[in-house]
């Protein structure tokens, strides 16, 4: 008896540093691949920066961004600034950090469904993703990062719920969802994933269980819509969209979503860079063929999971879609959306390739070898294959940059703030996208003042 429980000891320790040593690689990874010095505030950071000035942080945190209302990103996000100041690469490598973090939580919540090294394997295809240039790469995305983060730490939540229910573990999974919903909303919808997976992979005669999880979401849910109608109201759900309740039903709206949901996430994934036809076409060909694939030779188990991966990604996108179905599709591939469709997408591979696995030959050159070369090409295309965003990021920052470090010239500042000047646009317009499409002198000159006085 003795001599075992030093064996068992020694194995969970050894479990416990290997699971340090992936969450040590998987912070880095992402600051290897995505952080940057040379980045400055651009676009959202800007709209931010300009109501920070004269608001203390309990009113900024209230206050709505277009249709989105997020107090608790808004809080760390004012917390950053009064910390760091124009030190913008600062906040890119907290975005990179927790980034990361987040890729470990997805690794932790895998291996209850795919085996150890297959679910490392996509949670490093995930961290590598390419998608996360457009968050990493803007301080403003913290929003989505943490409203991500903490969806994870609920579904974690959740799982431990289904084996061993109990109030606490049922307070855990409200208030992370509570903190995600109020930290980005793409996960309002989303949440009801988390008693999806409950009634899926619960155990049989559980409903009590079932039933108060689904309380709680409810809950939570109610909380938010009543925070958001009276901090933002119909006039902010709908600025992007004007005619966002009378063509929800619209043949566009279907469009936006099913592309948004299902189709986008392999394009991210496999990066299918053709036109907007063939990303498409090819992306649902991938996907009828590993949906399929499961449906008909999967076990129940992955079944299950295929279904729920779908669910998680179709959820969010009813909400996404009702703000900006009124746009061409192609949309709906904007890189931002992929850190959270990803996930669903690489569900369905790792069941997939589980299936596929299990008929191969139990060889070294099958079993190891094969799975290894997939991996290192899906990781190098994701690596290697120029990021649009990325570039566009960087572009936007040195008019930014050169812009703002004009701003300490004192003469400028008095030029910029006289009557004549003070309403015209800061940056300039005559190009794809501007730095910001509305700040004016004005805003530019209070910002720089504001952000001056920081300690």
């Amino acid at each position: 008896m003795h001599q075992i429980q030093p064996e068992r000891g020694n194995g969970w320790q050894n479990q416990n540093i290997r699971q340090l040593g992936i969450l040590i690689v998987f912070l880095v990874i992402p600051v290897i691949l995505f952080w940057r010095r040379d980045l400055f505030f651009i676009l959202d950071d800007w709209s931010l920066l300009h109501l920070m000035v004269g608001n203390n942080l309990w009113v900024y945190s209230r206050m709505s961004d277009a249709e989105m209302l997020m107090p608790v990103t808004r809080s760390i996000y004012y917390i950053l600034i009064h910390l760091f100041g124009v030190h913008y690469s600062w906040l890119i490598l907290i975005n990179c950090l927790l980034t990361g973090l987040n890729g470990f939580l997805l690794y932790l919540f895998f291996k209850s469904h795919f085996k150890p090294n297959l679910a490392l394997a996509l949670s490093i295809l995930y961290v590598v993703a390419a998608v996360h240039s457009a968050t990493a790469q803007m301080a403003y995305y913290i929003c989505a990062i943490l409203c991500l983060g903490f969806f994870l730490l609920s579904l974690l939540f959740t799982q431990i719920y289904v084996r061993r229910p109990s109030p606490m573990v049922l307070l855990g999974i409200g208030l992370f969802a509570w903190l995600s919903v109020n930290s980005g909303n793409f996960s309002l919808l989303g949440i009801w994933a988390l008693p999806i997976y409950a009634a899926l992979f619960g155990r049989a005669g559980a409903k009590r269980h079932l039933v108060r999880l689904i309380a709680v979401i409810g809950l939570v849910f109610l909380c938010f819509t009543a925070e958001y109608f009276m901090f933002n109201g119909l006039a902010g759900a709908t600025s992007h969209n004007p005619q966002l309740f009378s063509q929800v039903f619209s043949f566009s709206y279907f469009t936006h979503w099913g592309v948004g949901s299902f189709l986008a996430p392999l394009d991210f994934l496999f990066k299918v860079e053709y036109s907007r036809v063939a990303k498409v076409v090819i992306s649902l060909a991938i996907f009828m063929s590993m949906v399929g694939l499961i449906m008909w030779a999967g076990n129940l188990s992955e079944k299950k999971l295929c279904l729920w991966a779908i669910i998680v990604n179709a959820l969010p996108f009813l909400l996404v879609s009702l703000a900006r179905h009124h746009f061409h599709f192609e949309q709906a591939f904007s890189d931002r959306y992929g850190i959270f469709t990803i996930i669903g997408a690489l569900f369905i591979l790792g069941a997939t390739w589980q299936i596929i696995a299990d008929k191969l030959p139990a060889r070294l050159s099958t079993q190891v070898v094969l799975p290894l070369i997939i991996l290192a090409v899906m990781t190098w295309g994701q690596v290697h294959t120029p990021s649009k965003t990325s570039r566009l990021y960087l572009k936007l920052s040195q008019e930014a940059k050169f812009r703002y470090d004009n701003l300490r010239d004192d003469e400028v500042r008095a030029k910029l703030s006289v009557a004549a000047e003070k309403n015209r646009l800061f940056f300039n317009q005559n190009q794809p996208i501007a730095v910001h499409p509305f700040l004016n002198n004005g805003h530019a000159v209070a910002i720089y003042e504001y952000l001056s006085e920081l300690p």
